[in-house]
């Protein structure tokens, strides 16, 4: 009995560690010419919205994934202007997370 708990334990532990989705740079660009690109500018520059390639591209995916669908940034703190909220999928924000990380 004390095995299969211990084997349920790590399973838990496994799945919530799980890695992020690898994002697709090119399918990124698409979705973030589509959505994004109107606030934050075609190579995320900024404008209204904030610059977002840098240090918003190299945030951890689960930083990233709560701006977008929660609109608060790394530091906890509401986004201002406050962000249109998207209902992508983890797949699609780690596709524009990865083109964003491939802007120079």
């Amino acid at each position: 009995m004390k095995h299969w708990m211990l084997v349920a334990c790590a399973l838990l532990s496994v799945s919530a560690f799980a890695a992020s989705p690898k994002g697709d740079a090119k399918a990124g660009k698409t979705l973030f010419q589509a959505n994004c690109a109107m606030c934050h500018g075609a190579q995320a520059e900024g404008k209204v919205g904030p610059v977002l390639k840098g240090e918003v591209a190299g945030w951890k995916f689960d930083l990233f994934k709560r701006a977008l669908t929660k609109g608060i940034d790394d530091a906890g703190k509401k986004l201002n202007p406050p962000m249109k909220q998207f209902k992508f999928t983890d797949q699609q924000m780690a596709n524009i997370q990865a083109y964003l990380k491939s802007l120079k």
